[in-house]
């Protein structure tokens, strides 16, 4: 989890507490991971994503209501993408 994420780019959003952050990932990461860094720093405000069951904070965040989560299923999420990126859309 966190795996391809730019992680210097989050490093560096976390250090300007870009806060009311929107995250659409496939997971909330791992604390300290890809974007388990905003978690960790409560930059997000809305989660669009798979699952958050391993980042202990995200579930946290989200069973407080610091953060409104959109669960999707993976089948979901992955035809989205693929919509996405087609050139017909």
């Amino acid at each position: 989890m966190g795996i391809g994420t730019p992680e210097r780019l989050l490093d560096e959003m976390v250090r300007q507490q870009k806060t009311g952050l929107s995250a659409i990932c496939n997971d909330a990461a791992l604390p300290g991971k890809g974007v388990g860094k905003l978690f960790d720093a409560s930059l997000v405000s809305r989660l669009t994503a798979t699952h958050v069951g391993l980042n202990p904070k995200a579930q946290q965040q989200m069973l407080t209501n610091e953060i409104k989560v959109d669960l999707v299923p993976c089948s979901a999420a992955s035809k989205s993408t693929r919509r996405a990126a087609s050139p017909t859309g």
